[in-house]
């Protein structure tokens, strides 16, 4: 415990444009054996009480705001996010791609 005490938590790009946020995404295959079974799952992943169990299993934001983050989350959640449109992920995915392959990253 000691060394974790040592450690302090930054986030970076505060002044400017804010930190990198990950999310999670669910979502029906357009030719699911059972899209309404598939469906329910997914209703029930966005509940509260599943909200719950994902955010204090993970230590983890909720993917609902009805849902409070757990006190260790919480008290990391003072952060400016970046507002960067997920959209704009992948626009430059396979320049970059060449880009690794050209300097042999692996």
């Amino acid at each position: 415990m000691r060394t974790a005490a040592a450690v302090a938590l930054a986030f970076p790009e505060q002044d400017t444009t804010g930190v990198h946020v990950n999310i999670s995404g669910g979502g029906v295959a357009a030719h699911a054996p059972h899209p309404a079974a598939a469906k329910a799952f997914l209703d029930f992943l966005v509940s509260d009480e599943a909200q719950n169990i994902f955010a204090e299993g993970n230590h983890e934001f909720p993917a609902v705001p009805t849902v409070k983050p757990p006190p260790d989350v919480e008290a990391v959640s003072h952060f400016k996010a970046d507002a960067l449109p997920l959209s704009q992920l992948g626009v430059h995915q396979s320049e970059a791609q060449d880009i690794y392959n050209k300097a042999g990253w692996r």
